[in-house]
């Protein structure tokens, strides 16, 4: 069971030069407790993404923040998964292509 417990409209958000329509939704699971739902949409694009975070007393801005690290971090971790040795500084350079 989901129960909405506060609603906010779009906001604009710029990281990094990139802007972004997001939208943040504080939301109570009965399995988890208190969540906020984050739901963010790259302007230009219209790519949609979703995250569910126990981290309520953020804003919709360090949400959208953390978001975007997280996606970095996936993704380079996409390039390096399944490769025998990996320097730190191989991996530095991958994030920062980014």
């Amino acid at each position: 069971m989901i129960v909405c417990v506060r609603r906010e409209r779009f906001v604009d958000v710029v990281v990094n030069g990139e802007f972004y329509s997001a939208c943040k939704v504080n939301a109570y699971v009965s399995e988890v407790g208190e969540v906020s739902v984050l739901i963010n949409v790259k302007a230009g694009t219209r790519d949609v993404h979703f995250l569910c975070s126990d981290l309520v007393e953020l804003t919709v801005f360090e949400l959208v923040e953390m978001a975007l690290k997280r996606c970095v971090i996936e993704e380079v971790q996409k390039q390096v998964n399944g490769r025998v040795w990996v320097s730190f500084t191989e991996i530095i350079s991958l994030a920062l292509a980014m």
